[in-house]
């Protein structure tokens, strides 16, 4: 049984494997298409599809297991959930982490108007995709 988080798998008896997700980044696949790649070149559960990994020992190059969902495929509609709540995650941290800059320059007395242009646009970005994905 696998079960999809928003940081990574869970499967077989307890083992659990850290992930990134990506959405349309692949242009082999659709643009709607969920990208997962294990991070620190763990291995992603066979049963999730095709795995690909293009490790090559004799040339020391070494590559993380990936895995492409498509629409239909068994695990997309979970791979999905997962990626809206890592992004809805990160946006919620760099939001806070940009206001907190944004204040910072404010509280400066001499705040650069090109600085607070950027920040208050990123926030209100962050907001957006939250408002998307939540």
């Amino acid at each position: 049984m696998i079960k999809i988080m928003q940081n990574g798998i869970k499967w077989g008896e307890g083992e659990y494997t850290p992930c990134f997700y990506s959405m349309g980044n692949n242009i082999r696949h659709s643009a709607s298409c969920i990208s997962i790649t294990a991070r620190d070149y763990e291995k992603l559960p066979e049963e999730l599809g095709k795995i690909q990994n293009d490790t090559d020992a004799q040339s020391d190059y070494f590559d993380s297991d990936r895995c492409v969902l498509e629409p239909g495929d068994k695990y997309y509609e979970e791979a999905l959930a997962a990626y809206k709540k890592r992004v809805v995650a990160d946006s919620k941290r760099w939001m806070k982490h940009d206001e907190k800059r944004l204040q910072k320059e404010i509280d400066s007395g001499h705040a650069y108007p090109a600085t607070v242009e950027y920040l208050t646009g990123q926030i209100e970005n962050y907001k957006k995709i939250i408002a998307k994905y939540a």
